[in-house]
């Protein structure tokens, strides 16, 4: 069932997803196993599937790599938990944007590093101004593709920047690949990996926002000096990725029908994000600033100054959610004190007439007559 609380964002729509498939591909892997299926797992994941990931990221990224040097893992969190304890020692400092994911920052902490947050500009992290604030840091976690939740893309000349601060400083890149697959204009922008002639890269890649979010897999991609380590340290602990889904995953990807279902969501995606673009210029009117991007599953409404002047984000987020309506505030992703005031609206899981119910419903919540509260999600 469809979500009832749109613009839920970093959702995908799972009703498009091909299920009958999916099904197919779970059943015909596990009705009569391999024999290596039955053994005790490789820790660093089921190879079919580190192979038919290294062929997706060398045709849509731009990265060579070897599926030797790609790991599976469960999650996000545990790719970050498990290069900051592998890679890292305890008490290092590790640069991350400012403002940016949570849960990134979460990880480091719980494994023992000290997280710095340090601001983005116009054209994401910038490694000049975090190094003047931090200059013993020994890694940087970013989002280079596309920021989040900002979402501009970093030019090719601060890459490079960025690429020779860790040379000079001995450091760590931490590349967040978020949404990447999700550009709606040409092909996806070649990795920050793919840029990396010092083997100071790891990249960082999920499968919940393709498949599904239930699907608990991601995967890091090292330089082979650092993915020995990270495996070595994931087999005193043992994998937390469950290898039930990984067989079907590797045939669904090598197949085609993983790169065909993408390209099918890219402009389905595309579609909802100008339905949010023209429902917020027919209804955000001196409320919310909504501008289109090329790519993504969300978009940024940055407040008027006479919505501000009325409530903070958090306050229209609350009023939002009083309507029916998920809007999270963009100063809960700032670990310090904001800069900017706004509200993150997600478009890929809701179709065009909700997203226009919704907008309706948003700009109720924010205008100047007496609330309505919505105690019934099913008029989305």
């Amino acid at each position: 069932m469809r979500s009832r609380h749109p613009f839920q964002p970093s959702s995908p729509d799972l009703e498009l997803f091909p299920h009958a498939v999916w099904a197919k591909l779970l059943e015909m892997t596990w009705h009569s196993p391999e024999q290596a299926l039955l053994g005790r797992p490789d820790p660093a994941g089921w190879f079919p599937l580190r192979a038919a990931i290294a062929d997706h990221l060398a045709a849509w990224r731009g990265i060579a790599a070897a599926p030797e040097n790609i790991i599976v893992m469960s999650g996000m969190s545990e790719s970050l938990e498990l290069i900051g304890r592998a890679l890292l020692s305890a008490g290092s400092k590790v640069l991350v944007e400012e403002p940016g994911y949570g849960q990134l920052r979460a990880a480091f902490a719980d494994a023992g590093l000290v997280v710095c947050p340090s601001p983005v500009d116009s054209h994401g992290f910038d490694i000049a101004q975090a190094h003047r604030n931090w200059s013993s840091a020994v890694a940087v976690a970013v989002t280079p593709s596309r920021h989040y939740p900002l979402g501009m893309t970093m030019p090719l000349a601060r890459r490079l920047e960025l690429l020779e601060w860790a040379r000079r400083r001995d450091a760590l890149v931490i590349e967040d690949d978020y949404d990447s697959e999700y550009r709606f204009e040409g092909r996806p922008l070649p990795a920050l990996m793919s840029l990396d002639g010092e083997e100071r890269v790891l990249y960082l890649g999920s499968f919940s926002k393709v498949v599904s979010t239930a699907l608990r897999l991601a995967f890091i991609v090292a330089p082979p000096r650092l993915a020995r380590r990270l495996i070595a340290r994931l087999t005193e602990g043992g994998s937390k990725a469950s290898l039930v889904p990984q067989p079907a995953l590797a045939e669904f990807m090598r197949s085609g029908r993983f790169a065909a279902h993408i390209r099918r969501m890219r402009r389905v995606y595309a579609s909802r994000q100008q339905a949010l673009v023209t429902a917020a210029r027919r209804h955000f009117a001196g409320l919310l600033d909504v501008s289109a991007s090329p790519a993504g599953m969300h978009l940024v409404a940055t407040m008027t100054p006479a919505l501000s002047q009325r409530m903070s984000d958090k306050d229209a987020s609350r009023r939002a959610a009083a309507m029916g309506v998920s809007a999270p505030p963009l100063t809960a992703f700032y670990a310090g004190k904001p800069d900017r005031q706004g509200l993150i609206l997600g478009y890929a899981a809701f179709d065009e007439t909700v997203i226009e119910r919704a907008a309706v419903r948003l700009a109720e919540a924010l205008g100047t007559r007496p609330l309505r509260v919505c105690t019934r999600f099913l008029l989305f």
